[in-house]
């Protein structure tokens, strides 16, 4: 997907808002600027980061699986872990990267599409000085749509996005890992109080997720959706029903391309 592939040049920035003067009808008062500022450059493709309390960057290269942590204080880069038999064709490859929380020692979690059996497959890996496994799709991963964002959300399990698979019956399948937002402890169990019993699906009814979020005010979980052009969407999960089923969009037939936008081909 061409325009995904183009929010992860290889470099590493930090957003700043700038006070930089402008006409007043340019922006609403108050309202600054918004610009980048290179951190660490000459990577190969960094899809995912985390910042750990201390300020230090811990990323994964997509391309190669390699882990880094880079210290702002000290300029120093040094790498942690390599993730082994990763794929890395189409949006394959290292998609995600989270700390433990309240964690005093490394303590990392990433989502890595790795070749496994003869079978890609995305997974949950757990990295401290080894490496091990915590989850693995039972869905095989195609080259789109493997989503591979991960949180730990308030209430401290670990949230993680999968695409689905380029088959969109697969996000409507609740016993299929594709096309959904899961929800786990740390160590790959289900937690007692998800949506369905015995089920790591939290959400389902995704395409292409490849971000969300969570409010830092009311805890709810913001979920985007990447278009086939440019229908990108920006969902609220939320309960829907008495049995807490939780929804995204899942949209048959496609809206219409949308005329007169910025897009490129």
């Amino acid at each position: 997907m061409r325009r995904r592939s183009a929010l992860f040049a290889p470099v590493l920035v930090l957003s700043l808002s700038l006070a930089l003067p402008s006409p007043a009808s340019a922006r609403p008062t108050g309202i600054s600027a918004i610009g980048a500022i290179p951190v660490v450059t000459g990577l190969a493709f960094p899809a995912a980061f985390t910042i750990a309390q201390n300020g230090q960057f811990f990323y994964g290269e997509r391309l190669t699986g390699e882990i880094h942590v880079y210290d702002p204080v000290s300029g120093s880069n040094t790498g942690l872990a390599t993730i082994p038999d990763l794929l890395s064709q189409g949006e394959r490859g290292l998609l995600g990267i989270q700390l433990l929380p309240g964690s005093t020692h490394f303590v990392a979690f990433v989502y890595a599409t790795r070749l496994v059996n003869g079978i890609p497959t995305n997974q949950i890996i757990r990295v401290t000085t080894s490496l091990s496994v915590i989850f693995s799709s039972n869905i095989p991963s195609q080259f789109n749509h493997n989503g591979g964002r991960i949180l730990f959300g308030p209430d401290g399990k670990l949230y993680a996005v999968i695409g689905d698979a380029q088959d969109p019956s697969n996000s409507q399948d609740l016993a299929k890992h594709a096309g959904k937002i899961l929800r786990m402890t740390s160590s790959g169990g289900v937690p007692g109080d998800n949506p369905f019993p015995g089920s790591l699906v939290w959400s389902y009814g995704l395409r292409n997720s490849f971000g969300f979020t969570f409010d830092p005010l009311t805890g709810r979980l913001w979920q985007t959706e990447n278009g086939p052009e440019c229908n990108d969407e920006i969902n609220l999960a939320r309960t829907t029903d008495g049995d807490r089923t939780r929804r995204a969009h899942h949209r048959h037939p496609l809206p219409p391309i949308p005329t007169r936008t910025a897009r490129t081909r």
